[in-house]
């Protein structure tokens, strides 16, 4: 009996073909790309791709925001806020502060030292009343604080170097805009710390003009901060020729502990020592908890869409059962018939996954245009700097997260696919071909 060419290519290439070959690949995007009536599951396999891109499109996309938020955030506080603070029970006079100030310049990982003085008081214009948070500073020493002195919007800050110009308050944005003040404007400042009398100490009432106004981008900041020069300050506090505070900036201020040990132990136990982390570090922490436990949450999306491969592929399996047999007697192994089936859920998530990093990175560099556009069609500002402190939308991508983005959506669609294989695998090919 003449032979069939055809049944020896077919098992030529299922016995004999290279494991994940030509072979295998083609039979396994052909089985994707049939018609329903063919017995394919071109619809839910697009499901599936879909699933996947979106859930790495996401992920990837708030991570990103998470980050920039969290470099932003820190950017801001540890522009304005000292990054360490030494302070004494009863303050420095003049003459003291100075060998404070020369112990901390003297750590080769500080940058700067410098006394300030902190103090609460109200702003009043008109009818207007508001808090603010007032520190003193000296003239070189405010220039070196650049997230607020290069960034003045309005105004001069020329008289902070000028010990003989009328004093006057540099504000921000967020709390002139609430006084309804610009510079030139004079404010009626009261501080809780005034002149003791007979009736006890009474609050002290001093008018200022407004100099200049600042943006640092915080609205945190923005809307309750406002410098004095530090003898300003002094008077107006009652601690003429004392400072209470001294203000080091370090190269990491991530990385403050060991300064403030070397610090401890150079100072004695007569001051006491704190680091930004202290005043602002659990807004900062909690951020951090919020990005992990999004990227978990967001994690499940994949897993689920992930899950969307195991339906399709078993359809799929089912379907194609004939061919499956078909195969088998010609010649086809169980690995190989595993591995076609294999190939068919990967390629769905490694098509998937592609697409939902080129979909998420896209979006994260192009994010600020992203809310423009979407804030002017819907003409509703969608990231309001009362809520969310920050002026604008930041994102920040790092290819570490990336990259584990991509793998956890790789992986779960990999062990997602192997079910499925395994049972076409195991398909016995007498019975799948006994009733036909």
């Amino acid at each position: 009996m003449k032979a069939n060419p055809g049944a020896r290519t077919v098992r030529s290439a299922g016995s004999a073909a290279r494991p994940f070959g030509k072979f295998e690949r083609m039979l396994a995007i052909r089985y994707l790309g049939a018609k329903a009536r063919h017995g394919g599951v071109t619809v839910s396999a697009m499901l599936s791709l879909l699933g996947i891109m979106l859930a790495v499109f996401v992920l990837i996309t708030v991570m990103s925001v998470m980050n920039g938020f969290r470099a932003e955030i820190l950017r801001v506080i540890v522009g304005i806020e000292p990054h360490i603070v030494i302070g004494a029970p009863s303050g420095w006079s003049d003459g003291e502060i100075g060998p404070v100030v020369r112990l901390a310049k003297s750590l080769p990982e500080v940058e700067s030292a410098s006394p300030f003085l902190d103090g609460q008081g109200i702003l009043i214009r008109g009818e207007r009343v508001t808090g603010i948070y007032m520190r003193g500073l000296r003239g070189a020493d405010f220039r070196a604080l650049k997230l607020v002195s290069e960034r003045i919007t309005a105004g001069d800050v020329s008289f902070f170097d000028a010990p003989n110009e009328e004093p006057g308050l540099i504000l921000g944005a967020d709390l002139a805009n609430g006084l309804g003040v610009q510079p030139g404007d004079v404010v009626t400042l009261v501080t809780p710390v005034g002149a003791n009398t007979v009736f006890g100490s009474l609050p002290r009432r001093k008018s200022y003009p407004v100099q200049a106004v600042f943006q640092s981008g915080d609205s945190r900041y923005d809307q309750v901060y406002g410098y004095l020069p530090l003898e300003e300050m002094q008077l107006l506090y009652n601690k003429e020729g004392r400072t209470d505070f001294v203000e080091v900036r370090i190269a990491s201020p991530l990385n403050a502990d060991p300064v403030m040990k070397v610090l401890r132990q150079k100072l004695g136990t007569g001051v006491y020592l704190s680091d930004w982390k202290a005043r602002q570090g659990q807004f900062y922490d909690a951020l951090a908890v919020e990005r992990n436990v999004m990227a978990f949450i967001l994690s499940l999306l994949t897993l689920i869409a992930a899950l969307n491969i195991i339906s399709g592929l078993v359809m799929l399996a089912k379907n194609k059962s004939k061919d499956i047999a078909i195969l088998r007697t010609m010649g086809a192994s169980k690995g190989a018939i595993m591995r076609i089936f294999f190939l068919a859920g990967a390629l769905i998530g490694v098509t998937g996954a592609g697409l939902g990093v080129a979909l998420g990175l896209l979006f994260s560099f192009n994010i600020a245009q992203v809310e423009d556009f979407l804030s002017t069609a819907l003409g509703i500002d969608l990231f309001g700097p009362q809520v969310y402190f920050l002026s604008n939308l930041p994102s920040k991508v790092q290819a570490g997260d990336v990259v584990f983005v991509t793998g956890v959506a790789l992986i779960l669609s990999f062990l997602a696919a192997l079910p499925p294989a395994l049972r076409a695998a195991s398909l016995d090919p007498v019975e799948a071909l006994r009733y036909e």
